[in-house]
């Protein structure tokens, strides 16, 4: 089965409140107000998912890269 690996940069909020509902996204700190949102989809609906949550925490979009894995 393929799947992604997708790992989106964002700039938001430096309290990490807002990371309970980003489910079982992985958060890694970067530096001043950056984060680094990881995770695998199977499909592209979880990543649309994952897009409006971005959106709908009021977080900046810096870069999104999306690498092909076989699970």
């Amino acid at each position: 089965m393929t799947a992604f690996l997708v790992e989106i940069c964002v700039k938001g909020p430096t309290d990490m409140l807002w990371a309970n509902w980003l489910d079982d996204i992985e958060i890694i700190p970067l530096g001043v107000g950056e984060f680094l949102l990881r995770a695998v989809f199977v499909d592209q609906p979880g990543l649309h998912g994952l897009l409006n949550r971005v959106h709908d925490g009021n977080l900046y979009l810096v870069s999104l890269q999306v690498k092909p894995i076989n699970l």
